[in-house]
């Protein structure tokens, strides 16, 4: 007598079912909080962009506008609060408002968190050194950032005509 059983050699056992879905479930419980903190690192990451992106436009553009005015003597910094007038000898106010900060009540970015202006007289010989301080803190989705700022002026002849 032969033996007719037939074997199917095809598909998977539940067995073999089972333990493949247990590994995988391993493999993936390892690889969650690897996935989870790389991106919390991408938006933190995007986070810190869109903060620079927002205050180093406005940074450079007051001390651009503080180094070209031409009579130190008339810049005002106390506080949150700058005033000076410009080379068309236009007052500009920069000054925190509301979480904004604004030029001559422009907003020319938002989020900001902290501001601070200050002003420092040096006199050496007969020139006098004006230094203006900024610090400017945005925070976004929270993540601060803060940049420090510093304008000398010094410019005896100038700043006696003012």
């Amino acid at each position: 007598m032969t033996n007719s059983r037939h074997t199917n050699t095809l598909g998977f056992t539940l067995l073999e079912m089972i333990i493949t879905i247990v590994v995988a479930s391993m493999v993936v419980g390892m690889l969650g909080p690897f996935f989870a903190t790389l991106f919390q690192s991408f938006d933190t990451n995007s986070s810190i962009r869109e903060t620079d992106s927002l205050i180093r436009p406005a940074m450079e553009r007051i001390l651009r506008e503080v180094r070209g005015n031409r009579c130190g003597v008339a810049v005002t910094a106390a506080g949150s609060t700058l005033t000076f007038n410009d080379a068309t000898n236009t007052q500009v106010i920069y000054t925190l408002t509301n979480g904004n900060l604004t030029r001559n009540m422009q907003v020319m970015a938002s989020n900001v968190s902290g501001l601070t202006f200050t002003r420092t007289d040096v006199t050496v010989g007969t020139d006098v050194i004006v230094t203006i301080n900024v610090n400017m803190t945005i925070t976004v989705r929270g993540q601060s950032t803060n940049l420090l700022g510093s304008v000398q002026l010094r410019n005896s002849l100038v700043l006696a005509n003012c």
